[in-house]
């Protein structure tokens, strides 16, 4: 019987294009992922991608399930989350998405500020980054955005109000050799440094990369964004915001 993580793993391998990028993307093994799609193939009988030498592609059966999954582990979500308002006596939920460039002080304020004014609504936060807000808007997974850049999706009708400007700076370590360099630096120099790259979360739009130069090296961050200006020994830069109005 398929489950739901059975679903996000098929929805992984068919985004990556392979098993070991979905593994990778899920913090699991390339076997444990394989399997998972394997035993998958083996309670539906028919076989959901086709392998290739160096990537796999969905079958017609393999992108049928995957929409027909979708929507079938939505209603599941949305009946699970009905059951518990009814046993608990909420009148209900909503579910936001924060990109992550808001500061946990202000978030944390607006959880708090959320439950003493609706005590009796459950509120769902989803951290995303970059085109993850507007995805997680456009998919129905979330109701509100909080932090979302002004590229709005094409074809969507928002209302939205204007939270701030923002602009960056490129920071490196202490100890960095750059750190080291008087005068400001061109892009020549930056260029032969990785650059820390924070990985957008979208699932459909199509995801963004920030602050990095042409033929620059990423070093990717999947994890939490750091809250110090620190890199690893060869990392050249973290573009961190400088605030020139209050977000959130």
């Amino acid at each position: 019987m398929w489950s739901e993580y059975s679903l996000e793993v098929v929805d992984a391998v068919a985004r990556n294009g392979s098993f070991s990028a979905a593994a990778q993307e899920l913090h699991r093994v390339p076997s444990a992922v394989s399997y998972t799609v394997r035993q998958l193939e083996e309670w539906l009988a028919v076989p959901l991608f086709e392998r290739r030498h160096r990537d796999v592609e969905l079958t017609p059966a393999g992108v049928w399930f995957l929409q027909e999954g979708r929507s079938v582990i939505k209603k599941m979500q949305i009946t699970r989350q009905q059951c518990q308002q009814i046993a608990n006596g909420w009148r209900g939920q909503l579910s936001i998405a924060v990109d992550n460039i808001v500061k946990p002080t202000r978030m944390r304020q607006m959880i708090v500020d959320f439950y003493r004014h609706f005590d009796d609504v459950e509120l769902i936060v989803f951290q995303e980054v970059f085109n993850g807000v507007w995805d997680a808007l456009a998919d129905g997974r979330v109701e509100l955005a909080i932090g979302a850049t002004r590229s709005i999706p094409v074809g969507g009708r928002y209302a939205f109000r204007d939270m701030g400007m923002l602009s960056w700076d490129c920071v490196v370590a202490s100890h960095h050799p750059l750190a080291k360099m008087a005068g400001p630096l061109s892009d020549d120099v930056l260029r032969n440094w990785p650059s820390l790259v924070r990985e957008d979360t979208s699932r459909s739009l199509p995801k963004r990369t920030t602050w990095l130069l042409d033929n620059q090296k990423r070093w990717w961050c999947r994890t939490g964004m750091p809250q110090k200006p620190v890199s690893p020994p060869d990392c050249a830069s973290v573009w961190f915001p400088a605030f020139s109005a209050p977000v959130a």
